[in-house]
């Protein structure tokens, strides 16, 4: 008798370990238990998550309306004319600064001023 509580401790325990790597499969095969990530999700994900969302639909069955809307697109940051007269400037004194290796911080503040000037007047 000992030994047939003993079995069926054991097969208890195994059942439940079965069951909980069951729920995790589904859950890895449903992407329930998935992080989101930024990218795509792998083909085999898509097809099951498309075959539960048509299982869904017919469980409903409730005719959609019109088409869906098309994924919309992000739009293009722009940067400020600011921003690039700061990047040209820089680039220009840094041209500056490597051809003239000794110049003190105040010839270097000079420059900065005149390349900022310059470029200014070209953007007009």
């Amino acid at each position: 008798m000992d030994c047939i509580a003993n079995c069926l401790v054991e097969l208890r325990s195994r059942r439940e370990q079965l069951d909980e790597a069951i729920l995790a499969l589904e859950r890895l095969g449903t992407g329930a238990g998935a992080r989101k990530r930024r990218r795509r999700p792998p083909e085999w994900l898509r097809a099951v998550q498309a075959q539960s969302q048509a299982q869904d639909t017919d469980a409903e069955a409730r005719p959609r309306a019109g088409k869906a809307a098309p994924p919309r697109k992000e739009k293009k940051r722009r940067m400020s004319v600011e921003g690039k007269l700061a990047i040209q400037v820089g680039v220009a004194l840094r041209q500056w600064k490597a051809g003239n290796p000794g110049a003190s911080e105040e010839d270097l503040a000079k420059q900065r001023d005149r390349f900022r000037q310059q470029l200014q007047r070209k953007a007009s």
